[in-house]
């Protein structure tokens, strides 16, 4: 959003030093998405691989009779 914003107003003042400055963020914002993306996948993966475990008996995660 902070780039976005900077493109616009280096539009509307017609200042290429703040228009270029966004281009600077658009960069650094991929390069997060790239990182976020990637441990997501990696997350993703290691839940895919790991066995179902069964809940222990008394435990929080087992469900109360309905």
């Amino acid at each position: 959003m902070y780039a976005a914003c900077s493109f616009i107003v280096g539009a509307a003042a017609n200042a290429p030093a703040i228009t270029e400055f966004a281009r600077v963020w658009v960069w650094a914002a991929v390069a997060v998405w790239v990182i976020t993306f990637t441990a997501m996948l990696r997350r993703g993966a290691q839940l895919v691989r790991e066995q179902p475990r069964d809940p222990a008996p008394g435990s929080s995660d087992e469900l109360a009779p309905g």
